[in-house]
C-alpha cells in the first residue's frame, strides 16, 4: 500500500532491521515507477553502480532496445571506461590518441584493454590510421529507459542522504526510505532534501504502508554512470537473479525476498 502525504509520520512500532522494509518497498514498486506503468516495474536489490550500492532499484525497461542488441549479439558492457568510449564514439570516428584524452586514460591501455574487448564484442571497429569508430548504422542504446533508487535506513536520515546523493548521479530519481517512527526529523526537511535531489519516503511497521513524503526536484542528466548501472541491472535479468553480489545483510539472505513478486 502506497499514500503520497506530507503530513505527520507513525507512531506505533518500529522495524528492528533496515532489511525488514525491503518488502513493503519492493511492494510500493509502482509508485516509484519514472514511467508510471504500473505493476510491470521490475526491481532489483543491491544492484552495483559507479556511485555506490543501493538497497533497491526499480526499473523500466527498454525491450526494444534490448530485443535489438539481442539481435545483434550485443552482451552487457559492464565496465564504466568501455562505456565512456561508446558514450564518446556517438559523436563519430576518432584518432585513439584524441579518444584516450577525452576517456582519462593512456592511448596504450585503450589499444591494449579496451577497444580489443569492445571490438571482441562486436560495439568498435578500428581503422589503419590509428582512429576508431562504431560499426555502421550502430548506436548504444541502454536497456533500461528509467531508473529510480532507494536506501532504506531506520533512522539515520544523514548516512542516507549522503548514499542516495551518490545514487542520484546515477538513477533518474533517488529517494531515502526511513522507519516512519524515526522520521520526524527528515520529515521537516523533506523540501530541502529534494531540492538536492534526493527524495522521501517512510515505512510504517504495523501496516508496511509506503508514504511519499517529497519527490526529488532536481534531476541529473544521463551519462556513462546511468550507463552502467543498467547494464549492470540488465545482466542481473539475463542470469536470472534478483539480487546483486552483496547478499547477506545481518545474517539473512536478500536472495530469499521475493524481489519480482
Amino acid at each position: 500500500m502506497l499514500v503520497l502525504d506530507r503530513t505527520a509520520v507513525s507512531v506505533g512500532a518500529a522495524f528492528r532491521w533496515e532489511l525488514d522494509m525491503i518488502d513493503a518497498l519492493v511492494q510500493a514498486r509502482a509508485a516509484f515507477s519514472e514511467l508510471a506503468v504500473g505493476v510491470h516495474s521490475d526491481v532489483r536489490l543491491e544492484v552495483p553502480t559507479a556511485a555506490g550500492v543501493p538497497d533497491v532499484m526499480f526499473l523500466e525497461w527498454d525491450e526494444d532496445a534490448i530485443g535489438q542488441r539481442e539481435a545483434l549479439g550485443l552482451a552487457p558492457v559492464t565496465d564504466l571506461t568501455r562505456l565512456r568510449v561508446l558514450e564518446i564514439l556517438e559523436r563519430g570516428r576518432i584518432p585513439v590518441p584524441d579518444l584516450s584524452r577525452a576517456v582519462g586514460v593512456s592511448a596504450a591501455h585503450l589499444g591494449r584493454t579496451v577497444l580489443p574487448a569492445l571490438e571482441a564484442l562486436g560495439w568498435v571497429e578500428r581503422w589503419s590510421d590509428r582512429s576508431v569508430s562504431l560499426p555502421d548504422a550502430l548506436t548504444y542504446q541502454a536497456p533500461v529507459r528509467s531508473m529510480v533508487t532507494v536506501e532504506a535506513k531506520l533512522s539515520d536520515w544523514r548516512r542516507a542522504f549522503k548514499q542516495a546523493s551518490l545514487h542520484a548521479q546515477t538513477a533518474d530519481r533517488a529517494y531515502i526510505a526511513l522507519d516512519a517512527r524515526r522520521a520526524t526529523a527528515a520529515s521537516r526537511i523533506a523540501d530541502e532534501l529534494a531540492d538536492e535531489g534526493v527524495g522521501l519516503a517512510t515505512v510504517d511497521a504495523d501496516s508496511g504502508e509506503v508514504r511519499l513524503i517529497a519527490h526529488p526536484r532536481k534531476l541529473r542528466v544521463r551519462d556513462a554512470w546511468f550507463r552502467f548501472a543498467s547494464e549492470q541491472a540488465w545482466e542481473l535479468r539475463l542470469q536470472d537473479r534478483h539480487v546483486g553480489d552483496v547478499s547477506h545483510v545481518f545474517g539473512r539472505d536478500l536472495r530469499t525476498l521475493r524481489a519480482a513478486g
